[in-house]
């Protein structure tokens, strides 16, 4: 931060406004603020400090203290300060609480305080004041954000007021790091520091909680280490395998079981069909003796049929014998007994023409017994059919039996292999479980070695920077020893050369060194003096000792 301008209203012994143009001095050039006490010059240092950061240069007088005893009433109290940073310009302006004559009427009214901050942005026209904020605590925010230093920094490092530069050096180690780190912008560093310590303690804890879970787990399935428990994993899995080979063979074997049973079922239906058909086979044989007598009724019937056609013959046989009767009058006695045999034939005919219902009857079972023929066919077929379904059915028996077995056996080992699974059922289910621990296991183990090489490496970086600051603390006992023999060596060099003046001072001559011409105690040596080549090698060895100390400074 480079100050441009300074100015001071009705503040500290100033009672007008005061305005201070720095860039009047020579860039880069060193100067000095005097005068006689009391003349304001730590008031200037003030204005700076309260311009920034709305406090004093030694915070021991609030801002408000600040107001000139001399200042008119109706003068505000005001400060503005232009400052740069690098190549930027700002300009900030505060107006500490106080009291004011009022405008109107007699009296004082309060005025609040004020803060402004603006930064000069380069335009078309040259260029004009932007403002930046005008609240006082965020003034005072970004000012330090600007600066990179709060009030109480800005005062122990960039302005040390009268009396406080023993601050700096009273400072506690916290302190001075603060200070140190906004310095040298070692921030950054420190961040990375805390983040791998926080990241090493977090990597310790899970690495701990990961041997603890890993122990627990080892614990809970009845091992000692992780190899056993893989073992006993792989064992699991090999034993799964085995009772899904067996489950897969008692599935295929009942099965096979089933669908033996769906033949068995549909043969013994055909054997119920069988069954019925002896049944309806039983009936028609109990009907084969009326079958029979309906046969030779129907032989009856049909010899009977063949009496007709004889009838028609003896009809014409009588005409042909009533001719011959009238031709021959000596056959009366044939004719006698032609009438005789008529009279027998016509009653055999009325006896068959009255059993002509039984003739139509006899037709008629004839015709039916013709169409059971072909049922009596169909029965021996059957016959043959059951006979062969008889052989079917004894081999379809011994089958059956057989799977009914085989069934129930496979049945027993289903059962059987259905507990071994229900029992091992929650194993597997904990394996997956305990193969998903494993594997996080496995990861925090992996951290844990990760931890482990960070560990080593942070002792190795620690070791280093032991050696390194054993370089460093002998280096820079080398050149305190160096230097103490310089100035040893320079002194009784002085010491030499003093007497050496005193040797030749005369009474009432004057000193060569003060100009006094009163010698009371002339200075004496006794020895060797040193040579100018001797403090020279003594002074090249400081030199060595000083480069080789800023070389370990680096290092370190």
């Amino acid at each position: 931060m480079k100050p441009r301008r300074l100015a001071l209203q009705a503040f500290g012994p100033f009672a007008g406004r005061e305005d201070i143009d720095f860039t009047r001095l020579p860039p880069g050039a060193l100067f000095l603020i005097s005068g006689p006490t009391g003349a304001g010059k730590t008031s200037i240092l003030d204005g700076i400090t309260y311009a920034l950061y709305g406090d004093t240069s030694g915070g021991e007088r609030s801002a408000r203290e600040m107001r000139s005893h001399h200042a008119d009433a109706a003068t505000q109290t005001e400060v503005e300060l232009e400052f740069a940073l690098g190549e930027r310009r700002y300009r900030v302006k505060r107006v500490p609480e106080q009291e004011r004559a009022a405008q109107r009427g007699s009296g004082l009214v309060k005025v609040a305080a004020k803060a402004e901050l603006w930064r000069w942005e380069v335009g078309v026209e040259g260029g004009d004041w932007v403002p930046l904020s005008q609240r006082v605590t965020d003034v005072t925010r970004q000012v330090a954000e600007l600066l990179g230093f709060e009030a109480d920094q800005f005062r122990q490092v960039v302005l040390l007021p009268q009396g406080q530069f023993r601050k700096l050096l009273a400072a506690d180690s916290r302190e001075r790091e603060k200070i140190l780190e906004t310095l040298f912008a070692t921030a950054a560093y420190k961040r990375v520091q805390d983040a791998l310590k926080a990241e090493a303690a977090a990597l310790r804890q899970r690495a701990e909680e990961t041997q603890l879970r890993r122990q627990t787990l080892l614990e809970q399935a009845g091992v000692d280490s992780f190899e056993a428990l893989q073992g006993q994993r792989r064992a699991l899995a090999d034993a799964l395998a085995g009772l899904e080979e067996a489950e897969k063979a008692a599935r295929a074997q009942d099965s096979a079981a089933r669908q033996a049973l769906q033949q068995g079922q549909g043969i013994e239906a055909r054997f119920v069909e069988r069954e019925a058909a002896a049944q309806a086979l039983a009936a028609l044989d109990a009907r084969l003796p009326d079958v029979d007598g309906q046969r030779r009724r129907l032989a009856l019937a049909r010899q009977a049929h063949q009496v007709l056609p004889a009838d028609q013959a003896l009809v014409g046989a009588r005409r042909a014998a009533a001719d011959a009767l009238q031709r021959e009058a000596q056959a009366a006695a044939a004719a006698k007994a032609a009438a005789a045999a008529l009279a027998k034939a016509h009653t055999r005919l009325d006896e068959e023409l009255a059993r002509a219902p039984e003739r139509d009857a006899a037709q008629r079972e004839l015709l039916r017994l013709e169409g059971l023929v072909e049922a009596v066919t169909r029965l021996d077929q059957a016959e043959a059919t059951l006979r062969e379904r008889h052989e079917q059915k004894r081999a379809a028996d011994a089958a059956l039996a057989t799977a009914v077995q085989q069934r129930d056996e496979g049945l027993a080992r289903r059962n059987a292999l259905q507990q071994g699974i229900e029992a091992l059922q929650p194993l597997a289910a904990q394996a997956d479980a305990f193969a998903l621990q494993l594997r996080q296991a496995a990861r925090r183990e992996e951290d844990g070695r990760r931890l482990e090489t960070g560990r080593k490496q942070l002792r190795a970086r620690e070791q280093a920077e032991a050696q390194r600051r054993q370089t460093f603390d002998a280096a820079r006992a080398a050149l305190e020893a160096a230097r103490a023999a310089f100035d040893g060596l320079d002194a009784t060099w002085r010491r030499g050369q003093a007497a050496v003046l005193a040797s030749h001072l005369r009474e009432g001559g004057p000193c060569p060194v003060c100009g006094s011409a009163e010698h009371p105690a002339p200075a004496r040596f006794d020895g060797a003096l040193p040579t100018e080549a001797a403090l020279g090698e003594a002074m090249q060895a400081v030199r060595a000792a000083e480069g080789a100390h800023e070389l370990a400074r680096g290092a370190l």
